[in-house]
């Protein structure tokens, strides 16, 4: 299958799917969105304390929901719910770091965000939902 040459937005594909992968798709978005402002932000403000919980709350949510949405493999999990433990581990340790050691929650946020930004370029696959709409 080719790309297409113009890239549109259709919401109808989601809105065909069930409450909870219209609820994935929204936390994921949510953290696709506030991770890099995280990134920008100055460290230790309110505003970066508030979109951090904003974030941690979106990706444990999402981590969560992914364990409910399996049908894709008739049933199964499949390797990227891999991202979904590491999520649900993940998460709790680093917003715990940002007290004991801040170097190392900054490298478990970018690590995480990183997780996230790999999980979505999967979901951007011929036959998906976000490929549906945005390309076809």
């Amino acid at each position: 299958m080719t790309v297409p040459s113009t890239l549109k937005f259709d919401p109808a594909p989601l809105l065909a799917q069930s409450w909870l992968v219209q609820f994935h798709v929204a936390t994921v978005a949510i953290g696709l969105l506030v991770g890099p402002l995280q990134l920008l932000l100055p460290k230790g403000t309110g505003a970066h304390r508030a979109f951090g919980w904003t974030w941690a709350a979106a990706m444990f949510s999402t981590a969560i929901a992914t364990f409910f949405i399996r049908d894709m493999r008739d049933g199964q999990f499949s390797p990227i719910h891999t991202f979904s433990v590491m999520t649900l581990v993940g998460v709790p340790m680093a917003l715990w770091l940002a007290r004991m050691n801040v170097m190392s929650h900054a490298r478990a946020m970018i690590g995480l965000y990183i997780g996230l930004v790999i999980a979505g370029v999967t979901a951007i696959a011929p036959g998906r939902v976000i490929w549906d709409m945005f390309f076809s």
